[in-house]
């Protein structure tokens, strides 16, 4: 994830059932690769980027992960994510670039192309992957994170303009997350254009500061 496309930021500020985030990660969903950063309470300091991915040597460093997931073609289960997923292992099948078909007036006159509702569940479970990553690189490198508050931040394109779609993929990031303990939250926070006008304005948000 380039700086400009960091989307923490800030926190939800106190909520009405007192709960608010001791961490923020910002998730930005992308058509081919997927970034991870994140900030902490209380000092808020400027995103860290995830570098560490399955699939890479223990040196190997990258800003982002690809937005692909494999399936094994006899069971159907995950078998494979990101940088993982190989094409060349035929029992398998990598499902990418799906992102698209995520929206209800994108029309793809290919023939075989996926529908909305198999996006939708590869969606699901590549973010279930993004979201166990990001759990393990925290329980091991942030001291007590078990006891820690979490918001997920997710973009959403700016050309995500129906109120009912960004309501069925919020659905869809609870999930993931909120279903395995109730210290996580999820959000859908910025568009991808608000994200990178407010890298662009220079701008340090707190925990207090809401858009």
């Amino acid at each position: 994830m380039s700086e400009k496309e960091v989307l923490i930021i800030r926190g939800q500020g106190d909520g009405q059932d007192g709960w608010s985030p001791d961490i923020v990660v910002g998730v930005d969903f992308g058509m081919t690769y997927t970034g991870v950063a994140y900030s902490s309470a209380p000092e808020w300091l400027p995103p860290k980027t995830i570098q560490r991915w399955p699939g890479k040597l223990p040196g190997e460093l990258s800003n982002k992960v690809p937005t692909c997931i494999e399936y094994d073609e006899e069971s159907g289960n995950v078998k494979n994510w990101g940088f993982l997923c190989d094409p060349e292992d035929k029992s398998c099948k990598v499902k990418e670039f799906f992102k698209l078909h995520l929206a209800p007036q994108y029309h793809d006159d290919y023939p075989g192309c996926p529908t909305r509702l198999e996006a939708q569940c590869w969606f699901r479970d590549y973010i279930q992957c993004i979201y166990r990553h990001i759990v393990s690189h925290f329980v091991s490198t942030i001291p007590q994170f078990v006891s820690r508050h979490v918001e997920f931040l997710f973009s959403v394109p700016t050309t995500w303009k129906d109120v009912r779609m960004v309501e069925e993929t919020r659905k869809i990031l609870k999930q993931v997350v909120c279903s395995k303990t109730p210290m996580h939250r999820v959000s859908i926070g910025l568009t991808e254009a608000e994200a990178a006008a407010v890298y662009a304005g220079n701008e340090h948000y707190h925990v207090r500061n809401a858009f």
